[in-house]
């Protein structure tokens, strides 16, 4: 499944490297050059109306990343849902975006850990929210994670 799990006395650490390293090969991209980030702020939100037909596995690679991204990577949920938004028709710059994320994953190895420090009783919870985000429809994206 390509997960690599990797458990010990006060954590497990979850990570896919090896799945990594396969997608950007297979898509060329073993080489690209590294970023620190999935998308650069608002490089998403607005999208040409070129919509010509584009040569690029985009709705396979897009599967490829929403595997990574459920197994080891949540890190990318976001970025991921907006670039799904243009699964029937991407178009050139779609297909940049996405080799952006790329770009990202090739920065090096992440590592998914969760620590043995439950605390019965007690629930933790995070949320963040992008207020009126998208330029087209002003809709918010929220994310809430609890433990």
């Amino acid at each position: 499944m390509g997960l690599e799990i990797e458990v010990s006395s006060d954590r497990v650490t979850v990570c896919q490297s090896t799945y990594t390293k396969n997608i950007l090969q297979k898509l060329g991209m073993n080489e690209c050059k590294p970023v620190g980030l999935p998308m650069v702020q608002g490089n998403l939100t607005e999208r040409s109306n070129v919509s010509k037909k584009v040569n690029f596995p985009y709705r396979e690679t897009i599967g490829a990343l929403m595997y990574l991204m459920l197994g080891s990577r949540p890190n990318l949920a976001y970025v991921i849902g907006l670039l799904s938004r243009n699964l029937e028709s991407p178009t050139d710059d779609d297909v940049l975006r996405v080799k952006f994320v790329f770009r990202f994953l090739s920065a090096g190895v992440k590592k998914l850990c969760f620590k043995a420090n439950f605390k019965p009783g007690v629930l933790e919870a995070f949320s963040d929210a992008g207020f009126g985000g998208c330029v087209q429809t002003g809709k918010s994206t929220t994310g809430v994670v609890s433990t």
